[in-house]
């Protein structure tokens, strides 16, 4: 009997989840800032090595925005955001992907 396997989006991933993603994001192209539009695209373009956050957690674009302004809001000391016209800037401070996740074992994340 063959069986079918359907991946379904994480609607509202964990926030300490998707920062983590963003910082892997990051690292992986080895910068602390760019663009939300650029982020959103890498999937897109078989060059770039990271892989979105959108992509990894099957996020509607519009969806990932709320949540990448959320976390700015969460997590200032982590991410800065700047979505105003067109300018969609995304700013990580000095922290690793792994200093990230020790933000899951704090107290009433």
């Amino acid at each position: 009997m063959d069986k079918a396997y359907l991946r379904a989006g994480w609607e509202m991933p964990h926030a300490v989840a998707l920062l983590y993603a963003i910082y892997l994001y990051a690292e992986h192209m080895g910068r602390r800032a760019f663009t939300f539009s650029e982020m959103i695209s890498a999937g897109n373009h078989a060059e770039v090595p990271g892989m979105s956050p959108a992509d990894i957690f099957g996020i509607d674009v519009r969806a990932f925005r709320e949540q990448v302004q959320g976390l700015a809001i969460a997590y200032p000391q982590y991410i800065r955001v700047s979505f105003v016209s067109n300018l969609d800037n995304i700013i990580l401070e000095s922290f690793s992907s792994l200093d990230v996740l020790d933000l899951a074992n704090e107290p009433n994340e």
